[in-house]
C-alpha cells in the first residue's frame, strides 16, 4: 500500500461506512435529505445572523 492512501486511510471511520451500508437505498436517502434540511437552516441562520435579524 502507498504512503498516500495509508495517510488518508488512518482518517476514514469504518464504523460510519459499516453503519451506512447497512443501510437500504432508501434509508441512505431519507438520511441525505435530513442533512440537507439541517445544512439549509444552518445556511438560512447564517444568512439572518449577518443581517442583523438574528
Amino acid at each position: 500500500m502507498s504512503e498516500v492512501i495509508a495517510l488518508y486511510r488512518r482518517d476514514v471511520d469504518l464504523s460510519l461506512l459499516r453503519s451506512r451500508l447497512a443501510m437500504t437505498v432508501d434509508e441512505r436517502l431519507r438520511s441525505l435529505m435530513q442533512m440537507q434540511r439541517v445544512a439549509e437552516e444552518f445556511r438560512r441562520a447564517g444568512r439572518e445572523h449577518r443581517e442583523g435579524r438574528a
